[in-house]
């Protein structure tokens, strides 16, 4: 990159893109931010044919660096000029607006796919469903979770084994958290009982490792804590519990909510006319 520099010669978009995800992972890290910067203004540049391209080189980019603000206009500039997004690219952006505390844009982005036809990945698909729900769009979350208005991704298993058991070991941490939010936030009990969230699949007679090595378990905790004032979960053989008195205190707080199951709505509705 320097020596194009030395010899007058303006690399693109793609080329940047390139040294950005070479320096992803290394001591270089650093340089990331700034070589983006640099690289933006080059994408009006790329030739016509190609400009869909330089697009999705950018947004992706700019969600490595962490530019959640950025990749999303990028984003949504892409939709606005009628330039056909990959998979990669919207479940790239929507990962980083996730990860920056910003599912309202990965719901917008999960429902841009709709569109599209395209597929989210397993947490952008979570991301969304969680942001349905934060919204009461109860109609749409169970659209969602039961595959109507996209294809769930190829990940996805129904987490859901009881009311009070949720298994999460097919998922990834991030939407393995998103589905712990989710639990958390639906379901008002009139009989609190503790919910379990099993971060380890246990087989009968098996000695697993320690619970503290347990790097799905730790994260889920360490999200609960942090999200929910008087949740301190237990950990027990490969599970997190949250004991029932602070589970009565949690549905106090966040009120009733649909369940994520068929004719959830008309329960609902069911419950509100007793």
């Amino acid at each position: 990159l320097l020596e194009l520099r030395e010899q007058g010669v303006a690399p693109d978009i793609f080329f940047y893109s390139e040294v950005v995800a070479a320096c992803e992972g290394t001591a270089y890290e650093a340089w990331m931010r700034p070589l983006l910067v640099d690289a933006l203004p080059s994408v009006e540049l790329v030739p016509q044919d190609y400009r869909s391209d330089a697009f999705q080189a950018a947004c992706v980019s700019s969600a490595k660096c962490g530019l959640w603000e950025t990749a999303y206009s990028l984003l949504s500039d892409m939709v606005a000029l009628r330039m056909r997004p990959s998979e990669t690219t919207c479940n790239a952006v929507s990962l980083v607006c996730s990860r920056n505390e910003q599912s309202q844009f990965s719901l917008q982005i999960v429902e841009e796919m709709a569109r599209l036809t395209l597929s989210p990945d397993s947490v952008a698909f979570h991301a969304a469903l969680y942001e349905c729900i934060k919204r009461e769009r109860y109609k749409d979350a169970e659209l969602l979770y039961t595959g109507k208005m996209v294809k769930r991704p190829s990940s996805f298993v129904s987490w859901s084994v009881s009311r009070t058991w949720f298994n999460l070991t097919a998922l990834d941490p991030e939407a393995a958290g998103y589905v712990a939010r989710i639990v958390v936030e639906t379901g008002k009990r009139q009989r609190p009982r503790d919910v379990t969230f099993i971060t380890r699949p246990i087989k009968l007679g098996e000695v697993g490792p320690d619970d503290s090595e347990l790097p799905l378990m730790q994260y889920i905790q360490d999200l609960l804590v942090r999200e929910y004032e008087g949740i301190v979960p237990r950990k027990m053989k490969g599970r997190l519990i949250i004991p029932q008195y602070q589970v009565k205190r949690l549905h106090e707080k966040h009120g009733q909510k649909i369940r994520l199951q068929k004719g959830g709505e008309e329960e609902e509705k069911k419950q509100k006319d007793k």
